[in-house]
């Protein structure tokens, strides 16, 4: 049987400008908040995989840390790299990027903080690549160091919606303005539907994005394809024991899901 959730562009989910203009389901101010309340006002030496853009990791770098960002998307890194060349001299120095997927990068130094933001942890939708994940990360943790991450909130009305058969209804975030594609911009909109299947916990999100022009006529239509596996507290935590990671603190985010929320892990001879 064929999976109609497979689609050749899905390695093109990423898309700097739209990501940046927090088009579509944008990552919340609140969960920022609590990473950098978590990682303190004193300078550490942070890794975060899946860096994109430099969303965090930028504001860290001017707060005073020393910051290396890991992505898989020379796209993403780029847009990145752009931005820090507009950093102060002293700044730009605090700022080192990676060009890798998470599980294969090689890494010489340790870190006092490793992170992952935005659901990072369920692109990984092969047990086996996550555990490798995972043991990667332990591997570039200092004794004392912790890794941070978080799921997001999916609530059980969210799932039974994406479980529904077709014909579905579609969904939308509106409208956001000053996507930059090249030297023009553009407003965006953003239409969704989302596919759950059961048996192997995937969440498959569905998107159409609209460029719109200013008077009103669309540029162009992109379709995007996201494909998640969903966790678990028990099984993140579980897999984390694998690569000898302890939680050492849970902060949910809301009473509806009881899985979403930071988790914070040690390693486990330090625990």
């Amino acid at each position: 049987m064929t999976d109609n959730t497979v689609t050749p562009w899905e390695k093109q989910f990423y898309d700097p400008a739209l990501f940046d203009a927090a088009a579509g389901d944008a990552y919340s101010d609140e969960a920022e908040a609590l990473y950098f309340k978590l990682i303190g006002n004193v300078p550490r030496k942070i890794i975060e995989f899946g860096c994109g853009t430099g969303r965090v990791i930028l504001k860290l770098a001017a707060a005073g840390h020393l910051v290396t960002g890991v992505d898989i998307s020379p796209t993403m890194l780029s847009h990145l790299e752009q931005k820090i060349s507009h950093f102060p001299p002293d700044k730009r120095t605090r700022i080192n990027t990676i060009c890798a997927a998470g599980g294969e990068v090689e890494l010489h130094d340790k870190f006092q903080i490793v992170m992952a933001v935005d659901d990072f942890l369920t692109h990984f939708l092969q047990e086996e690549e996550l555990t490798g994940m995972l043991r990667q990360i332990a591997s570039c943790l200092e004794p004392e160091g912790y890794f941070i991450t978080d799921l997001r909130i999916r609530d059980a009305e969210k799932i039974s919606r994406a479980q529904k058969k077709y014909p579905k209804d579609i969904n939308t975030y509106g409208l956001v303005h000053g996507v930059q594609v090249g030297e023009e911009a553009f407003s965006a909109a953003m239409k969704y539907w989302e596919d759950y299947d059961a048996t192997s916990n995937i969440l498959c999100s569905h998107q159409i994005f609209d460029f719109i022009r200013q008077d009103g006529q669309v540029e162009k239509t992109v379709y995007k394809t996201l494909r998640q596996k969903l966790l678990t507290h028990r099984e993140l935590t579980a897999m984390a024991e694998q690569a000898a990671l302890s939680l050492h603190r849970f902060i949910p985010f809301d009473e509806k899901d009881n899985n979403a929320g930071i988790y914070m892990f040690q390693l486990k001879a330090y625990a």
